[in-house]
Parts: structure tokens; C-alpha cells; sequence
């Protein structure tokens, strides 16, 4: 039988807390360490979200850069940014960071997830029985998705599309006027 290749992605960190994960990385140095590691258990793609030093999202673009420039530095893993959530309002600064980037090869990422569809994102605590939150939507509109696609082509960034179920897949088979010829990637999320 044919081996298939395989293309492993880690999602280093998403917005998981410590007090879950003591392990989770948060600093620019402890993102490029977790990103190298992974890389040498051979992840070819890596994506990160920048944390304040209490955890919390930080999206200042200066920021944002750190963790790209030291990943480039220990290791050849492809790097892509998130483009925010429920932490991040608007289209134009959701992708500030990757307009940055755009002209500057060390700091520009290899591609930018499109999140081709909208879900509820509210935690849920075991331990309680119940979500800590009610309200929290990652809403991503068919305005906004073909805002990103268009954009992020015009900086020179190969735009990705991400499906994290079903309707999102079947969207991105709709969408084929607008979005081209991109490539999918389904994320199974645990």
C-alpha cells in the first residue's frame, strides 16, 4: 500500500488559560520554543495567538510580531497568524497585523485562515456543568469572508480557508465565484 503524506498543524495555544494547561505558551519566546518543539516532532504549519503576560489576547501589532520574527529564527515551520475572534471587532483590524507584515519577508506571514464560517465560542466547565459565558459568537459574515479574501491576495499573502464543520465545507463549495482556487483545511479541534 502507498504511504500519503500527511501535513501536521499545532495550534499552539488558541485562547486556553493556564489554570487548564500550565504548559500553554504565552511569551514570544515560550510561542518559538512550542513552535520549534513541534516542528521537530514534524508539524509543517504552526498557528499562534499573542498573550499579555496575565494571558489575556493581545492584538497590538508590534506585539504580534515578536513571535514570528523568533519562530523564523529557530526554525523553518510555515507560520500563520490568527485573525482574531470574539477579541478582535472589525474586518480592517482583525487583518492590521498581517498588513503590517506584508512588505517585511521575516515578519510576513506564509499564509493567512480565512475561518469560513461563524459559531458559538462560549467555554464550557466541566467541573460546573455549565458555560462560563452565554454570548460569545466568532461571527465571520459573507461580507467579511470575501473582504478577507480579496484583501489578503492584494498584500501578497496566500489566503487559506479553514472549515471547523460541516456547514463551514459546504460554504467553501458555494463560494467558489469569490474565493478562487484556495486550498481547505479542515480543523479537528479538541
Amino acid at each position: 500500500m502507498a504511504k500519503k503524506k500527511v501535513i501536521i498543524e499545532t495550534r499552539i495555544n488558541e485562547y486556553i488559560m493556564r489554570d487548564e494547561n500550565p504548559n500553554v505558551p504565552w511569551t514570544a519566546d515560550e510561542i518559538a520554543e512550542a513552535a520549534a518543539q513541534a516542528r521537530e516532532a514534524g508539524a509543517s504549519i504552526v498557528h499562534y495567538h499573542v498573550r499579555n503576560a496575565d494571558g489575556s489576547p493581545n492584538h497590538d501589532t508590534a506585539v504580534y510580531q515578536s513571535p514570528l520574527t523568533k519562530i523564523r529564527e529557530k526554525c523553518d515551520i510555515l507560520v500563520h497568524p490568527t485573525l482574531g475572534q470574539v477579541t478582535i471587532q472589525g474586518d480592517e483590524s482583525r487583518l492590521k497585523h498581517v498588513v503590517a507584515g506584508a512588505d517585511n519577508p521575516s515578519i510576513k506571514p506564509d499564509f493567512a485562515p480565512i475561518d469560513i464560517g461563524s459559531t458559538n465560542v462560549d467555554r464550557y466547565d466541566r467541573d460546573a456543568g455549565a458555560y462560563g459565558t452565554d454570548n460569545l459568537a466568532y461571527v465571520n459574515t459573507i461580507g467579511t469572508l470575501q473582504f478577507f479574501a480579496r484583501r489578503i491576495r492584494e498584500l501578497g499573502v496566500k489566503p487559506a480557508l479553514v472549515s471547523w464543520a460541516v456547514p463551514f465545507t459546504r460554504r467553501w463549495k458555494r463560494s467558489s465565484k469569490w474565493v478562487g482556487s484556495m486550498s481547505l483545511s479542515i480543523c479537528f479541534l479538541a
